[in-house]
C-alpha cells in the first residue's frame, strides 16, 4: 500500500528531529487524509473500485467516483436486465484529458450506455500513488498535519498569528482557510449537486 504522505515527509517539512512525535503525527496523517477524503467525497489511495451508476437518458459517459482513472478491467451496461459488456480496450477514450477527469466516454462501436438504475457497473484502477499525487495536494495535507501537531489546542479559535504567519480556519470544514482552498480543487461537486 503507498504512503502518499509519510512520516517522513513531516518530520521533514516539520524540521522535527525527534521520534517522540512519530505516534501522534502517524495518527495524524490517518486522521487529516481521512477528513480530506471525506471532503473531497473521494478516496486519494490507487486501489480497485467496483461502482454501478444509475443511467437516465441514454448519456454516452459517467464519471467515476476515485477520478483519475488508470485502467478498466470491467465495464458493463443493462446491468439490471440483461448485462452487456463493453469492451473498454476498443469503445472507451483512453486519453490523459477523460482519465484524469474521470470520464469513461464511449466512442467506435458503443454510442450510448442503456438506462437504468445502476444499469452501469465498473470495475477500475483509480487514483494516485506516490508517484502521481498532486504536489500541491500532498504539500496542503502536509500543512494541515503539521499545523494540528503544532496547534493541537485550536478549537474555537478563527485565527491565529505568529511569527508573522497568519492562518484562519474554515469552520464548517475544520481545515485552515489555505489547505482548504487546495482541497476545493479536488472535491467531488457532481456528488454534491446530483
Amino acid at each position: 500500500m503507498p504512503d502518499l504522505v509519510t512520516l517522513q515527509d513531516i518530520k521533514d517539512e516539520g524540521e522535527i528531529e525527534t521520534d517522540q512525535l512519530d505516534a501522534r503525527i502517524l495518527r495524524k496523517i490517518d486522521s487529516v487524509i481521512a477528513s480530506a477524503e471525506a471532503h473531497c467525497m473521494r478516496k486519494f489511495e490507487l486501489a480497485t473500485f467496483t461502482e454501478h451508476h444509475d443511467i437516465t437518458d441514454n448519456p454516452s459517459f459517467f464519471y467515476v467516483d476515485n477520478p483519475p482513472w488508470v485502467s478498466i478491467t470491467t465495464l458493463t451496461h443493462n446491468e439490471q436486465i440483461s448485462a452487456v459488456t463493453i469492451d473498454a480496450d476498443e469503445d472507451v477514450i483512453d486519453e490523459t484529458e477523460y482519465k484524469a477527469a474521470g470520464k469513461v466516454q464511449l466512442f467506435n462501436g458503443e454510442s450510448v450506455f442503456y438506462n437504468g438504475k445502476a444499469s452501469a457497473k465498473i470495475v477500475y484502477s483509480g487514483a494516485w500513488d506516490e508517484a502521481t499525487f498532486p504536489a500541491d495536494l500532498k504539500d496542503a495535507l502536509i500543512s494541515q498535519i503539521l499545523f494540528e501537531i503544532d496547534h493541537g489546542e485550536r478549537v474555537g479559535i478563527a485565527s491565529q498569528s505568529a511569527d508573522g504567519v497568519s492562518v484562519a480556519y474554515d469552520e464548517a470544514s475544520g481545515f485552515a482557510s489555505q489547505v482548504k482552498v487546495v482541497l476545493d480543487r479536488y472535491r467531488r461537486l457532481d456528488k454534491l449537486i446530483g
